[in-house]
């Protein structure tokens, strides 16, 4: 009977460390992509500066100088523009598929267009807390990408895009936690 017992506690033992081992590694694949908009040093260091409309060659840490948003021309407009704000558009020439993020020095409304046909590409955006930079994360297929930038109450923001890994869970790796709907 103690024999049974001890079998018993340790299934459970086993049962518990699988579930929090589990729990663990949900929370480092979640970590890096949460940590990134909150890192300091992000935008510390040279970086470089496009003007509204140039064509970047990949994806990278930028900076954009803007214009007024009356003044640029957008493939898709905004539905909430915020009267006397500047925006601007940059474009990747040829981006690989997959996930990635997007941090913004300030915050900013933010919408991506895929070319071939030309379609907004859904994006979740947020802020994690405030003393961190807005973010967005975005899935997108190969070639060429435009990001919209809109709303923002300064003449200059800087970006950061980087790629994520890729899950083949849809749940994994979300900012917040929640996948996007498809």
């Amino acid at each position: 009977m103690a024999s049974l017992h001890s079998l018993r506690l340790l299934l459970l033992i086993v049962a518990s460390w699988l579930l929090e081992g589990g729990a663990a590694i949900a929370r480092d694949f979640l970590k890096p992509e949460a940590d990134l908009a909150c890192r300091a040093d992000l935008f510390v260091g040279y970086i470089p500066v496009f003007q509204n409309g140039d064509v970047l060659p990949k994806e990278g840490i930028f900076a954009v100088n803007l214009q007024p948003m009356i003044h640029v021309v957008y493939f898709v407009r905004f539905s909430d523009e915020v009267p006397q704000s500047y925006g601007g558009i940059v474009t990747f020439e040829s981006i690989a598929a997959g996930r990635y993020a997007i941090v913004l020095s300030r915050e900013a409304r933010l919408l991506a267009v895929q070319h071939r046909p030309f379609q907004p590409v859904s994006l979740d955006q947020g802020k994690l807390e405030s003393n961190c930079s807005s973010w967005a994360e975005i899935v997108v297929e190969g070639g060429p990408l435009t990001l919209q930038i809109g709303n923002v109450m300064a003449s200059s923001i800087k970006i950061a895009m980087m790629r994520l890994p890729d899950y083949s869970r849809k749940t994994a790796g979300h900012f917040g936690g929640s996948p996007p709907t498809q």
